[in-house]
C-alpha cells in the first residue's frame, strides 16, 4: 500500500503539471495570443500553419502564429484528444480552431522537460 501511494505522490504532480499546460496552450489558442502561446515552445519549433512549413527559432515560430492570428481572428479553441508516448516522454494534443469564420485542426507535440511541457511541434491545418 505504501509503495502505490509513492508511485502516485510521483505520477500526480506530473500529470496536473502537463494538464496545467494544456490549459494555457488551449486559452492561447483559444484568444489568439500568440505571445503567450510562444512562451510555450522550445527554443526549435517545427510550425506548419496551412501549406506553410518551417523548423523556426521561438521568435520566428512566435511572428508565424502571430500572423495566423492576425489573418484568421480565432473566435475559439476546443480540445479533441490528448495523451502521451510512454517509451519517450512525449505528449501530444489535437483539437479544433475556430478562426476567420473556417475550421483548423490543431496538433500539437511536445516533451516534457523541467517538469514543463514544451511544444516541439506545432500544426495548424485546413480541416
Amino acid at each position: 500500500m505504501k509503495n502505490i501511494l509513492l508511485v502516485f505522490a510521483f505520477i500526480l504532480p506530473l500529470t496536473l503539471g502537463a494538464q496545467s499546460n494544456m490549459s494555457g496552450i488551449s486559452a492561447a489558442l483559444n484568444k489568439g495570443d500568440a505571445a503567450t502561446l510562444s512562451t510555450y515552445f522550445d527554443s526549435t519549433v517545427e510550425i506548419t500553419i496551412l501549406d506553410n512549413f518551417d523548423m523556426l527559432d521561438k521568435s520566428e515560430a512566435k511572428q508565424m502564429v502571430a500572423k495566423f492570428f492576425a489573418q484568421n481572428k480565432p473566435a475559439g479553441f476546443s480540445l479533441k484528444h490528448n495523451g502521451n508516448s510512454k517509451n519517450n516522454g512525449s505528449e501530444y494534443a489535437i483539437g479544433s480552431l475556430n478562426a476567420g469564420g473556417k475550421q483548423y485542426r490543431v496538433f500539437i507535440l511536445m516533451k516534457e522537460e523541467g517538469g514543463k511541457s514544451i511544444i516541439q511541434q506545432l500544426q495548424i491545418e485546413a480541416n
